[in-house]
């Protein structure tokens, strides 16, 4: 991959002239925020990236913690403008998945991720509740859709299987046959599905107000556009985090970087490898009447999980589409860079 220097995986950075998504149309205050006009020299812990993984991690750092530690979070651009300023705003635990975890790793390891999956629905919602976070937050049901029926007949299959062997999570599955489910749905032409319980927010308002609230009462340096270059390790056994705007010594570091990380660390160069995704919002008219008000998040399924596209239906009327894999997975490797977002 590397000997092409367009599918480079150490040569990945945020560029400075992104896409605007729709998340990002409503900025906070917060977004180019410096807590300080120059970098710290030192801090017990630096995280790299101000999206959502970043910012949680900052927060159960230091929420209610009597002896914090002092964190230095870095982020290239500005807060949120990453993956999590562009995704689908919607969670739930991929049920369609487990018989492959089950298979590699045993029914109790699958058990576990599920269950896992599943809490962060719910503590996100909690947070959201604690902080009075103001993100369009919705505890809703997804509807997953087969539109072939090779694969309605595999969903079904999983779903007994599930069933059968008593993993918990299926207790909050609910499986919808052929003769309903394009009447449920709402989608034609659906040969079978499955539901389950969804949360669905605006992503960027959750992590910028987290994050001001952090600001507002805790001591965290945050420093946008300051892309880290480099990290090395010291003789006396401490980090370097290198920037533009200088180096920050740092005795841990917590790498939030999702698809730019082999860009900091070429040591991932092929295990983490970034690829583009299809998301949009779709608004109606402004000189027409809002459409009905879809009541699930939907997944579409064409053939299978690996070519699903998704609909979030909006309180605004519009709907966050996403997907679209098929269009370009198998074709050409080459199309899935440059990431230029």
């Amino acid at each position: 991959m590397s000997s092409n220097p367009k599918i480079d995986g150490t040569n990945i950075f945020p560029v400075p002239n992104h896409t605007l998504p729709y998340w990002r149309s409503d900025l906070h205050e917060i977004d180019n925020y410096r807590s300080t006009e120059q970098l710290p020299q030192e801090c017990d812990i630096l995280i790299i990236g101000a999206g959502l993984s970043g910012v949680s991690t900052a927060y159960h750092l230091l929420d209610d913690n009597p002896s914090p530690p002092s964190i230095v979070l870095l982020e290239a651009r500005e807060i949120c403008s990453g993956a999590t300023g562009r995704n689908g705003g919607h969670l739930f635990a991929p049920h369609l998945y487990v018989d492959k975890v089950v298979r590699e790793y045993g029914v109790d390891a699958a058990r576990e991720l599920m269950l896992f999956c599943k809490s962060q629905m719910f503590a996100m919602k909690s947070v959201v509740e604690k902080e009075n976070l103001d993100c369009d937050a919705v505890l809703t049901r997804y509807f997953e859709t087969c539109l072939t029926q090779s694969f309605a007949d595999e969903v079904k299959k999983q779903y007994d299987e599930q069933l059968k062997i008593g993993l918990d999570f299926i207790q909050d599955v609910d499986h919808i046959g052929p003769k309903h489910v394009e009447k449920l749905s709402g989608v034609r032409g659906a040969k079978g599905g499955t539901t389950t319980t969804a949360l669905q927010l605006w992503p960027y308002k959750f992590v910028t107000q987290l994050l001001a609230c952090l600001i507002k009462r805790t001591s965290i340096n945050v420093q946008t556009h300051t892309r880290v270059i480099s990290v090395s390790s010291s003789e006396d056994g401490w980090n370097i985090v290198t920037t533009p705007r200088g180096s920050v010594r740092t005795r841990k570091v917590i790498f939030a970087s999702n698809g730019y990380t082999a860009g900091i660390s070429p040591i991932f160069e092929n295990k983490i490898v970034p690829i583009k995704l299809t998301c949009s919002h779709i608004t109606f008219p402004k000189d027409t009447l809002s459409p009905p008000h879809l009541s699930h998040t939907y997944g579409l399924n064409f053939d299978g999980p690996a070519f699903r596209d998704y609909l979030i239906p909006r309180p605004d009327g519009g709907v966050i589409c996403g997907g679209a894999k098929s269009t370009y997975i198998k074709v050409d490797k080459n199309l899935w860079y440059p990431l230029e977002y």
